[in-house]
């Protein structure tokens, strides 16, 4: 079976949907917003991905994925889980582009 990719949208910047694709892996992202208000942001950013509602917190509590409050919501971070056979196979967190700078 293929691996699944559960991935933030800032992670997926750094690979291309084609390229994620190509290893026969699926693709989703994961929110505690609403599902009306997921399907806004898929048509006007226009993902090419699924975007899974847990508004209730079921995956994000059972996972002990990490969370943060923000304007009286409870929001998940940034996270990548690589899946593979309904196993987890890797986590990527914090997840966020680094920005390499050189000092003289």
């Amino acid at each position: 079976m293929a691996p699944a990719l559960i991935l933030s949208m800032q992670h997926c910047l750094l690979w291309s949907y084609a390229q994620i694709w190509q290893l026969g892996a699926s693709v989703y992202g994961l929110s505690t917003q609403s599902t009306e208000y997921q399907r806004e942001v898929v048509s006007r950013l226009h993902l090419p991905y699924t975007l899974l509602s847990d508004p209730a917190l079921c995956f994000i509590h059972a996972f002990s994925l990490p969370t943060f409050e923000a304007s009286g919501q409870t929001l998940a971070k940034r996270v990548t889980l690589v899946c593979r056979d309904r196993k987890i196979e890797k986590v990527f967190y914090p997840v966020f582009p680094r920005i390499k700078t050189q000092t003289k």
